[in-house]
Order: C-alpha cells, then sequence, then structure tokens
C-alpha cells in the first residue's frame, strides 16, 4: 500500500512541477532553472552531467551527447578546448532577428545565451552556458528550456582528464579560433547534425520513430 502511494505522490509531484512551469514567463524559468542546485551522476571524457531522471543518454562521441525524452532529442555540444583556454565570450543577440524569445546569460562567472525562435509548429531552442550548447526543436520550449539550462548550469569540468586530452595537443590549436558559438537562430547546422545521427542509427539498424512521426505529419 505505501508503495502505491508513494508511485502517487510522485506522479502527483511531476504533475505539479510541469504545470507550475507553464505558468512561469520564460524569464521565470530561466531565473528559477539557473537557481536549481543538482549532483552530477553520469560521467564523460573531461566533464560529468545531471541527466534527468526522464532523460537517457542515447549516444555519446567526444563532445557530444544526444539526451531524449519525451520524443525530444537534446544535442549538447561541450567546449573542452574553450574551458581549457578560459575563453570568455561577449555574447550579443541580433536584435533585427525575430526571435520569439532571447536572453544573455550572465551569473556566478559563468556566461552565455537563450535564444527561442519558431520553427514550423514547434520551437528551436538554443541554450549556450558553462562552456557548452543544447539545441533542441520541441513543442514544449519552457521544459526545454528548464531542462537545457539546469543541466548546462549543473555541469562539472574534470580538469586533470581535460589537460590530458588538451593539454598535450594545445599547440594544434590556433587560439583565434577558440570562440564559442554565438547565437544563430538557424536550425541549418542543428538539422545537419540530425540528419547524421539519423543516418548512423540506420547504419546500425536501429529504428528511429522519431522519423516516422516526422514523415506522417
Amino acid at each position: 500500500m505505501k508503495k502505491y502511494f508513494l508511485i502517487l505522490l510522485l506522479v502527483l509531484f511531476c504533475l505539479t512541477g510541469c504545470t507550475t512551469i507553464n505558468k512561469k514567463t520564460p524569464d521565470d524559468v530561466v531565473s528559477l532553472s539557473l537557481n536549481e542546485v543538482v549532483k552530477t551522476n553520469t560521467a564523460f571524457k573531461g566533464f560529468k552531467l545531471y541527466v534527468p531522471t526522464n532523460m537517457n543518454v542515447m549516444n555519446d562521441t567526444s563532445e557530444n551527447v544526444v539526451l531524449t525524452t519525451n520524443g525530444d532529442k537534446y544535442y549538447l555540444y561541450v567546449d573542452l578546448i574553450s574551458y581549457y583556454n578560459k575563453v570568455s565570450n561577449d555574447y550579443k543577440i541580433n536584435e533585427e532577428q525575430e526571435a520569439f524569445y532571447s536572453k544573455i546569460l550572465n551569473d556566478d562567472g559563468k556566461s552565455g545565451y537563450v535564444l527561442i525562435t519558431k520553427y514550423d509548429n514547434k520551437y528551436f531552442v538554443e541554450v549556450m552556458y558553462n562552456y557548452a550548447k543544447i539545441e533542441v526543436i520541441t513543442r514544449d520550449y519552457k521544459e526545454a528550456l528548464s531542462k537545457s539550462l539546469i543541466i548546462l548550469n549543473n555541469l562539472e569540468f574534470n580538469d586533470k582528464i581535460i589537460d590530458s586530452l588538451v593539454g598535450k595537443n594545445i599547440l594544434e590549436y590556433d587560439e583565434e579560433k577558440f570562440n564559442l558559438l554565438g547565437p544563430s537562430g538557424e536550425t541549418t547546422n542543428f538539422l545537419e547534425w540530425v540528419s547524421y545521427d539519423e543516418e548512423e542509427e540506420n547504419k546500425s539498424g536501429i529504428l528511429d520513430e522519431d522519423i516516422i512521426d516526422i514523415e506522417s505529419e
């Protein structure tokens, strides 16, 4: 009986949390998400992530990670080179760009931006923060925004491993190229990444249900 009661409480908590986020403004979602401190639970080469319980790691290639939840794919890129060189960028969002929502982020020594644009009947959510970037196409932009910021804000770097991965080959990199990606608002590169990802899945014999959903719409 206690087991079922606990499950019911968990379901109610999740539903309440989603409802709360949906009632918040994008600015509120940003503020709340950046104040949520959680422990990392998944290790990669050079960094650790907090992966929410309802998300799965679908792919991990060097600094690129693909996370999935509710049919959405979150494409994460961690810039170990820029972190190693402590590059700081002054992000600016083009005012002429027709963005659904945009915001420059500067908090606790971390910088970045949020850029959300309309994409057909969905939203293209682009979040850059703490030397990492997440891109996702989704219908629920507030949930995507919250998840992305919580993941990026709580990302932890392993300096020893990064030093071994990057330090030995640092002379091969041109310092002028140590620039993190700025706000684009364009899905071109993102869709190329998605296309490559899906091709690799098909080669491995994995049927991607998202492909079927997109083509049938």
